[in-house]
């Protein structure tokens, strides 16, 4: 009814009305008042007689508005009545951080376990073919990582198009396979290869931390990646000191195990 009314004006005058309701609706928002309050009907009281029932397209918002703000405060007053005493749920996006944190930690702590004993197994190994010691020791560190610099935007992709909760937990479990079937190589070579799928499969890092900053709200993104990096450095600087007790005590093939267990429980958890 407002903008039929609003149509017949000249745009100077529709322009100065809904200018006075944006006036009226700032002061309703700063002193939380009836539109009486506001001096509304004073200012207009002259256009229309006393008793009449005609009440101005200005003052109808303002009663509007404040009726408004009147019943939503009581519907949260009753929303909170009624769940008052119930456990309080948390939200998805904290629940989504928690889950990814732990998975974070269990996969840095795997994927470190196997740091500091690598090259002694790749002496264990042994070298089928050509090529020095060292030379296969140097390979066996770098092929996983120019490996993964090509697969990380494939997998970027490929999370953007089917999910990224499936992207972690693709590197996860595949990392495990692969973990576990280095327990098994038999020769440096082998080895080399193996860790070269690892770097096509794996990837844990970047997966959890676009997975959580899709569903952690904005103000909130920072603390979550800081957290998903503390995740990730405690599990580097714990790994280490993990696999050298377990190759100490029950050899190599053991610590390969466990460092896979560890990434299949990461996976299962997500």
């Amino acid at each position: 009814r407002q903008e039929q009314r609003l149509a017949g004006l000249q745009p100077h005058a529709v322009a100065h009305r809904r200018q006075r309701v944006e006036v009226l609706v700032g002061q309703l928002g700063e002193h939380g008042a009836a539109g009486e309050d506001l001096g509304v009907g004073e200012r207009h009281a002259p256009r229309y007689p006393a008793g009449s029932r005609h009440r101005g397209p200005c003052r109808t918002v303002v009663r509007w508005l404040a009726s408004c703000r009147a019943g939503g405060a009581a519907r949260d007053a009753r929303g909170r009545e009624a769940t008052r005493g119930e456990p309080q749920v948390k939200p998805r996006w904290q629940r989504t951080l928690g889950v990814m944190f732990v998975a974070q930690l269990l996969a840095s702590v795997g994927f470190s376990t196997i740091f500091p004993f690598l090259p002694n197994y790749v002496e264990h190994l042994g070298v089928r073919g050509g090529g020095s010691l060292v030379f296969w020791v140097s390979a066996v560190f770098s092929v996983q990582a120019v490996s993964m610099m090509f697969a990380a935007p494939i997998w970027g992709a490929v999370a953007d198009r089917y999910g990224r909760k499936l992207m972690v937990v693709r590197s996860l479990i595949g990392g495990a396979v692969i973990i576990l079937l280095m327990g098994f190589a038999r020769s440096a070579e082998e080895l080399t290869l193996l860790r070269l799928i690892q770097g096509l499969v794996t990837g844990v890092m970047s997966a959890s931390s676009s997975l959580v900053a899709s569903v952690t709200p904005r103000e909130r993104l920072g603390y979550a990646m800081g957290l998903m990096q503390t995740a990730n450095w405690a599990g580097v600087s714990v790994g280490p000191m993990i696999g050298g007790v377990l190759e100490f005590f029950f050899g190599y093939r053991i610590a390969f195990v466990v460092t896979a267990a560890l990434l299949l429980l990461g996976g299962v958890l997500v």
